[in-house]
């Protein structure tokens, strides 16, 4: 995002107005022409903040809580999808405001208007917008509730982990 000289690049300056880490603004800014700009914005948001213990450490799950959630993490976490929602769509597709876009190609799905639906293909979506921000956090699944980070390093799982199955 910066050039040679140390200059922000017109993506760098793309990246600043969205008002997040570099990483989480990458994540959005690549995300949202794959998966819809609603859908990326809202799985940003879980990333920007840790969300409540009793949320799971299932990301898919924690999305579901934070959009049926009446508690103080619910309403910060749905002002500030909707704060990046804006500011993606204005970023992503150059245009005055999100407009309820999908972002533009690579299939756009579910960053239609209304509330986005988590449900099928969601661990996908989650997946990706994580994987554009963390990298280094993929793994996959091998024996025994453990899991072979991208990077080398063995990870495993809390006995009640509700990702013990996921295979990646």
């Amino acid at each position: 995002a910066v050039d040679a000289a140390g200059r922000a690049t017109e993506r760098g300056v793309r990246m600043s107005r969205l008002g997040l880490h570099p990483r989480l603004g990458r994540a959005l800014l690549d995300g949202a022409p794959e998966v819809g700009v609603r859908r990326a914005a809202e799985v940003v948001a879980l990333l920007s903040e840790e969300p409540p213990r009793d949320y799971g450490d299932d990301l898919v799950a924690a999305w579901r809580a934070a959009r049926r959630g009446s508690d103080g993490y619910g309403a910060r976490w749905r002002a500030e999808a909707r704060r990046l929602e804006r500011a993606a769509g204005e970023v992503v597709t150059g245009g005055g405001g999100a407009g309820g876009t999908g972002g533009g190609g690579g299939g756009g799905k579910g960053g239609g208007g209304g509330a986005s639906a988590v449900g099928e293909g969601e661990d996908a979506v989650a997946g990706l917008v994580t994987a554009l921000a963390f990298p280094e956090r993929v793994a996959r699944a091998r024996e025994q509730g453990g899991f072979l980070m991208v990077s080398g390093s063995g990870a495993r799982l809390a006995e009640g982990s509700g990702l013990r199955s996921a295979p990646w």
